[in-house]
């Protein structure tokens, strides 16, 4: 500060201050008005340092950060022996030896990660001679089991990724990450971020919240089609997991499928895991090579049909067995062959008008666009039907280049859609409006769709992502939300008994289809979400009425919140609004679920394309939750939360209640966690259990009002 303010005195005597420019300023940038910047920061750092290191391909380790080498453990268990000795009433420091001797199994898991990694690293470095693509060990960037991976790597002289997070029990990444790929984020969200990107394999050591968190993590994003490779999952230590998780009870219970489970594969040895971890990636290099195949085989068939194209300089209309091909395709041809196609010729084939034109540039391409009542395209079977009335056409004048050609393929691949043809004519329009007032008009970058939904816009759309939920919370007053989940497969007893009926109509008809009877069997075991879908609207429904009733006494409420599907979070969303209370769905584009169930409050339903950015969302304003039966994505939003709320992200206790109590307890071991030394008991008992919705309030008041008695302490202590 001293120094600071000499600086400014010379500075006014050379005529004024000298402040430091805003990227500099430290005092804004750790400012709560600079998260998103920050955000910003952790998304585009890391992705400029793996790519200038040529890092496309993660194999990622997640286990417990208690792990440690046998001499490393046996001096820790002395050190802890010692305590205890020293001070024999200390309640805490006896529970810390027993946990920590529950632990010694792990010394034996670190082993194995350790040589898997070694192993990994040199099979990698060996394909990267050969000319084949390298993959790297990451992990957390933590001790105990990251630390076991990244010195595997280490000792094979390989480079390994640590992805770190500022967390008071961990100080630092440990010394085994090769440092120009060592990361240390602020945020759990952006972090995952980047485990997930250029995630290409999966290994799983024993852990607890934060280790099931990663894992269902990952499964979750594979089985909504976010990832759409199916990436190796290998878990070590086949005892502990199928002791902790009883995978078999999912599938008993219909909540996740039979390939669901057996895409897990379990491994006790580093050959083990090494030989799982080969065969998923080779079979995901297998998948591309042949997705590569038909592509190459669809160019050759092009080719064929199209060959008149190639130097043809006629402008009359090509042969019916070419034109037959769609315009689009034809394109694609010319992207697969361009050095036998001229493209000046070939532009004829775009739709087209030669009266009134507006030029316009986009990097080396000359678009002429007008807009003609009167004409046609003389191919107007390219189009469809549908597009026949809108008379905007365009034409490529030149192609210059590979990326131009890319560029009329994005064209015509909109034109193929009505709305966009629409828009497109009256942008055309407007060009050529433009064109007579002296000049085209061409839309904001704010407005331009094509821009905002390209790969380079992507941190823009995380952006919004992020901004726009906050304005439209706060504007709505929101302030609290307690969370519902649970499985959006979930029905009300009228529309599951219909939902059967269709199944068993569906098999008798087609009594062959083994996957129609797969679906009839899975649905029947779902059979018991009924009644789950009852307590869930029920608990929603009483709490809207509490919340309500708060309010009129100038108290905090609270508000339903879901991700806004069906099944659970229909039932949630339900209960709220026949109380006539706001709820709130933060929804997520997948192939499975078609916008937003009917019971949202519309002002306060968001449509989110990233699963981090939303559970961001779900986390922020959180002050509670309940969780129905459910399966990955489910156990995913739970160990979420309940791993925040362990590294101090939430700071804030929250109730946690989990309805239906046999299905939770015969699918999640919590005692066999515990027994492991992976969770604490106080860890496993702050989860509340519930069947019916009078049980389900009484936990979320308690723990509601707990929270408010804890903040009024620490305002009255902060006086």
């Amino acid at each position: 500060m001293a120094k600071r303010g000499h600086d400014e005195v010379a500075g006014a005597d050379a005529g004024g201050p000298k402040p430091p420019k805003a990227y500099k300023n430290n005092d804004f940038l750790n400012s709560t008005e600079a998260r998103l910047i920050r955000i910003m920061c952790e998304l585009e750092e890391p992705k400029e340092r793996l790519n200038a290191n040529s890092v496309d391909n993660i194999v990622m380790f997640f286990g417990s950060a208690r792990a440690k080498p046998k001499d490393q453990y046996e001096a820790a268990v002395k050190e802890a022996e010692a305590k205890v000795k020293a001070n024999p009433g200390d309640a805490k420091l006896q529970s810390a030896l027993v946990r920590l001797k529950k632990q010694e199994f792990l010394v034996g898991m670190f082993d194995v990660v350790r040589e898997t990694c070694r192993l990994l690293s040199e099979w990698s470095m060996k394909r990267s001679k050969q000319g084949l693509a390298e993959y790297h060990v990451g992990t957390g960037g933590g001790p105990g089991m990251m630390a076991a991976a990244n010195e595997g790597a280490a000792l094979a002289k390989g480079k390994s990724i640590g992805l770190g997070i500022s967390v008071p029990f961990e100080d630092g990444l440990n010394p085994w990450v090769t440092p120009e790929l060592g990361f240390e984020f602020h945020y759990f969200f952006t972090r995952k971020f980047w485990m997930a990107f250029k995630c290409m394999g999966l290994v799983v050591a024993p852990g607890g919240f934060g280790t099931c968190d990663e894992l269902f993590e990952l499964l979750t994003l594979m089985q909504t089609g976010k990832i759409k490779r199916q990436l190796p999952i290998v878990l070590i230590g086949k005892k502990f997991w199928k002791d902790c998780i009883q995978w078999d009870a999912f599938v008993h219970y219909g909540m996740i499928s039979d390939w669901d489970a057996q895409q897990l594969r379990f491994a006790d040895t580093a050959e083990e895991a090494m030989q799982h971890l080969i065969e998923g990636i080779e079979a995901l290099e297998q998948a591309e090579k042949a997705e590569k195949k038909v592509s190459s085989a669809l160019s050759r068939r092009l080719l064929s049909e199209c060959s008149t194209c190639a130097g043809n300089r006629d402008p009359e209309p090509q042969p019916k067995a070419v034109m037959a091909v769609p315009l689009l395709w034809r394109l694609i041809y010319m992207a697969t062959v361009p050095h036998l196609c001229d493209f000046e010729a070939f532009s004829h084939e775009l739709p087209v008008a030669p009266k009134a034109r507006a030029s316009m540039s986009d990097g080396n391409v000359s678009i002429e666009a007008s807009v003609s009542a009167s004409e046609t395209h003389r191919d107007e079977g390219c189009l469809p039907p549908t597009l026949a009335s809108f008379s905007f056409r365009a034409e490529l004048v030149k192609i210059k280049s590979y990326c131009d050609l890319l560029w009329a393929v994005r064209l015509v691949r909109r034109s193929q859609d009505p709305l966009a043809w629409a828009a497109m004519a009256k942008r055309g329009h407007d060009e050529v409006a433009g064109a007579d007032a002296g000049g085209p008009k061409p839309p904001k970058a704010y407005k331009n769709n094509d821009f905002l939904n390209s790969t380079e816009a992507r941190l823009i759309r995380i952006m919004c992502e992020l901004e726009e939920p906050k304005e439209r919370l706060n504007a709505n007053s929101v302030d609290n939300i307690v969370m519902f989940f649970g499985s959006a497969r979930a029905k009300p007893k009228d529309q599951y008994e219909a939902a059967v009926k269709e199944a068993e109509a569906k098999v008798k008809a087609n009594p062959g289809d083994a996957k129609l009877q797969s679906a009839l069997v899975r649905l029947k075991k779902q059979e018991f979400l009924v009644g789950m879908f009852d307590v869930v609207r029920e608990t929603c429904r009483l709490l809207s009425e509490w919340s309500m009733k708060r309010s009129k006494q100038g108290l905090a409420e609270y508000h339903v919140g879901t991700g806004g599907g069906p099944g659970m979070m229909a039932a949630a969303n339900e209960g709220a609004a026949l109380a006539k209370g706001k709820s709130i769905g933060l929804g997520i584009s997948v192939p499975f679920e078609d916008g937003l169930n009917p019971w949202v409050t519309p002002e306060l339903g968001f449509e989110f394309h990233y699963f981090f950015t939303r559970k961001f969302w779900m986390a922020f304003k959180c002050m509670g939750l309940v969780v129905a039966p459910g399966g990955f994505g489910t156990c995913d939003e739970l160990f979420e939360l309940l791993t925040l709320m362990q590294t101090g992200k939430i700071k804030r206790q929250l109730p946690i209640v989990l309805i239906g109590k046999k299905f939770w307890k015969d699918c999640i071991q919590w005692d066999a966690f515990v027994h492991y030394g992976m969770i604490s008991d106080w860890d496993a008992q702050q989860l509340r259990f519930a069947d019916t919705a009078e049980e389900a309030m009484q936990h979320l008041i308690e723990g509601i009002e707990a929270l408010e008695q804890a903040e009024k302490a620490e305002k009255k202590d902060q006086q």
